[in-house]
This record gives structure tokens, sequence and C-alpha cells, in this order.
């Protein structure tokens, strides 16, 4: 799990328009160095008590046909941006990475 802690104002426009760009590219497909990997990304339920946010799993899969799947969330509350991120997307990881997201947010 990562988790990143900044201040708006370091950033343009950290979430200006995300989930509007997330519900146009939900699928993409990138080359690189001869192998080809399918991107798609799914909105999850963002229900932290912040000002604005995301919630979404993206699900690499390259040649080998191995998936990668990653959670991220995205928060703002008090001009201060949390991200969060887990490289295992079940269930479980997702709850731990929502309730540190509770747990952070909580004290900003």
């Amino acid at each position: 799990m990562n988790v990143i802690a900044y201040d708006k104002s370091i950033s343009e426009a950290p979430l200006a328009n995300a989930t509007a760009q997330l519900e146009q590219c939900s699928a993409m497909t990138v080359e690189v160095a001869g192998i080809t990997q399918n991107v798609t990304t799914e909105q999850r339920p963002f229900e932290a008590d912040a000002s604005d946010g995301y919630a979404m799993v993206q699900t690499t899969e390259s040649g080998d046909g191995a998936p990668l799947q990653v959670y991220t969330t995205v928060a703002e509350k008090n001009g201060v941006i949390v991200t969060i991120g887990v490289s295992t997307a079940d269930e479980a990881s997702i709850q731990a990475v929502n309730d540190t997201l509770d747990m952070i947010l909580e004290r900003v």
C-alpha cells in the first residue's frame, strides 16, 4: 500500500474532470517494446468524507496474460489531496485502503 498526501496548492487542478476522464477512457491498449498491454478501469463507489474524489480498479493484462489489478482512491479535503493505492484489488485490500483513507481524512 502506498499513501501520498500533499497540499492542493502545489498541483495544478489535480482532480479537475478526473471522473469525466475515467468515464471517457475506460479501456486502452498500449504497446511498449513489442509487448501489448490492455488496460481497463472500473470506477468504484467513493464514499469518503471529502469534498471531491474518486476510486477505481485498474486492470492491466500484458502479452503473457497475467493480469495485474491496482486499486486507487484519491480524495480532497480542506485543501489536502490524499492518494492511496494497493496492488491487490481484492475486497479485503480495498476495505483496508478505504479504512486508511477515512483515518487520514479525520485528521485533515
